[in-house]
């Protein structure tokens, strides 16, 4: 089953762009010598790749639905969605932001196609 991961992996880094998972990592002091300042939050950026889809590609999504058991709603949305390798080396959720070049999106949903043991890719779906 890792044969799908590497194949997702060579498609989208041949056809994709770099981007960034963000997550808060902590936080840190505005200033040392000023506790009274307060902190600021801490982020930490993954680099990785990602191939943009249209968000009325729902034929692609449904075969991606079927070929993976993934339940997706057939209604078509006006959300973005990226497909980025499944050895990304943190795992995606909900609390982190999706950095494309200037451009930073909330992440609205979460899906992995998983064919055996191993992710092969994750479909994130973006919200400005």
């Amino acid at each position: 089953m890792a044969d799908f991961a590497a194949l997702a992996l060579r498609l989208i880094t041949k056809n994709g762009r770099d981007i960034s998972l963000r997550y808060q990592s902590g936080t840190t002091p505005v200033d040392v010598t000023k506790p009274w300042l307060g902190d600021v939050a801490a982020t930490t950026d993954v680099a990785t790749v990602g191939v943009f889809v249209d968000p009325k590609a729902t034929d692609f999504l449904a075969r991606v639905s079927a070929v993976s058991r993934l339940v997706l709603s057939p209604v078509e949305t006006e959300r973005v969605r990226v497909l980025i390798p499944g050895t990304v080396t943190t795992l995606p959720d909900m609390t982190m932001k999706v950095v494309d070049g200037d451009k930073v999106w909330g992440i609205a949903s979460v899906s992995s196609v998983k064919p055996g043991n191993d992710v092969a890719l994750w479909i994130l779906e973006l919200v400005n």
